[in-house]
């Protein structure tokens, strides 16, 4: 009977609303709309790189929802595609 107050409090723990968010710059575009001014992208990022995407192969991109790096591979993703590039640009 004495786990059970441990893990009711461990349940209580986990369903925390606030998850962590690791230190990520949010920026409420709806509340600040009518605050928008120039803002250098070096403000807010330490490196900007740019990676041209090569066609060849994997041909042009829809409307991109996401992109992640893994390790030296992007993954660019949509609502119908998923195309994985290396850190040069060339379609895997």
């Amino acid at each position: 009977m004495r786990l059970l107050p441990i893990l009711l409090t461990l349940t209580i723990l986990a369903c925390n609303p606030n998850p962590h968010q690791d230190n990520l710059l949010t920026i409420d575009l709806v509340k600040n709309i009518h605050n928008i001014k120039d803002i250098p992208l070096s403000s807010i990022a330490d490196r900007i790189e740019y990676i041209p995407l090569k066609t060849e192969g994997g041909g042009l991109l829809g409307e991109i929802r996401g992109l992640f790096e893994l390790n030296d591979t992007l993954i660019i993703y949509g609502y119908d595609f998923c195309k994985v590039y290396d850190k040069y640009g060339n379609y895997l």
